[in-house]
């Protein structure tokens, strides 16, 4: 991967409307950060965030459905320097 490729950090903001109405002190959102995404703009960092989101939301074996609510990036990207990133 090119070193001119930055690292992005991805939040996936969702619901869980079923378990929500269950679960009297369930939070009203959840949210799952996707840390070093490597990509070559925050549009596709947030792709391949919310496709690995889905992903495993199809390999879990829960019930309920997750709703995405919000998709951001959180903070500034970062250069990729080769190592620790992680490929989604």
């Amino acid at each position: 991967m090119p070193k001119s490729i930055a690292r992005y950090t991805v939040r996936v903001t969702y619901t869980e409307p079923e378990f929500q109405r269950r679960t009297p002190d369930a939070p009203a959102e959840y949210r799952f950060d996707y840390p070093d995404i490597p990509a070559s703009s925050p549009a596709a960092a947030i792709q391949s965030a919310v496709w690995n989101f889905r992903h495993m939301a199809r390999l879990s074996r829960v019930g309920w459905r997750r709703c995405i609510q919000r998709v951001s990036i959180v903070g500034r990207p970062r250069p990729w320097d080769g190592r620790g990133a992680r490929s989604v």
